[in-house]
């Protein structure tokens, strides 16, 4: 299953909701008092800084659209890393979905999340997390495959490299092959089965 598109809807309910508040409240704060203390002899120029401090107010209100959507999805997740935390349950789960599993997971430890936004079933990266400006790629390989090889290990790797992530982590349902493991270790690979994952949403 391929992931879904993201619509604009999508991209709302991924930003914190915090953060939709502090950017409301800094915007109000540039427009109202800030902004207008520059001097500006354009005329033109002057009359729009003078529209954008009158209405400083609507703009910083329309900033805040996303909180009610972001505050939902965030509870949405919450209940989802609540129930979902057995190995049936989770291998239950489509490739999408497992995704948004993971993610929580690792927010809860910390870590902002990005997501890939194309549809490609075989991309190497699905997740980037980021923690103490520390870059770590994630892979949820062959979600529904029995075996996970040392061609994913190695493609996972050259990838690391490319953007100079200090470490990566493959997530499957399945097993890996003592090949993978192997190199694995020898790179900063975390290989996680399904039973460690499982786990990994207990302690969350």
């Amino acid at each position: 299953m391929a992931r879904r598109k993201e619509s604009i809807f999508d991209v709302f309910t991924e930003i914190p909701w915090q953060t939709s508040i502090f950017l409301a409240a800094l915007v109000f704060i540039i427009l109202r008092f800030i902004l207008p203390l520059i001097p500006i002899r354009e005329q033109l120029l002057a009359g729009i800084v003078e529209t954008l401090r009158e209405h400083a107010h609507l703009i910083g209100l329309v900033l805040l659209i996303p909180v009610p959507f972001s505050a939902f999805a965030a509870r949405k997740r919450q209940n989802r890393l609540t129930t979902q935390r057995d190995i049936n349950s989770i291998r239950d789960l489509d490739r999408w979905q497992v995704e948004q599993l993971v993610a929580e997971t690792y927010r809860r430890r910390g870590y902002t999340v990005m997501f890939e936004q194309d549809g490609d079933l075989d991309r190497t990266v699905d997740l980037r997390l980021q923690k103490g400006g520390k870059l770590r790629l994630l892979q949820c390989r062959h979600w529904q495959s029995l075996k996970v090889d040392v061609s994913d290990v190695r493609e996972l790797y050259e990838t690391m490299a490319a953007e100079k992530a200090t470490g990566g982590i493959v997530i499957t349902s399945g097993a890996f092959t003592p090949e993978a493991k192997k190199l694995s270790a020898a790179k900063a690979i975390e290989l996680i089965d399904l039973e460690q994952f499982a786990a990994l949403t207990r302690d969350g």
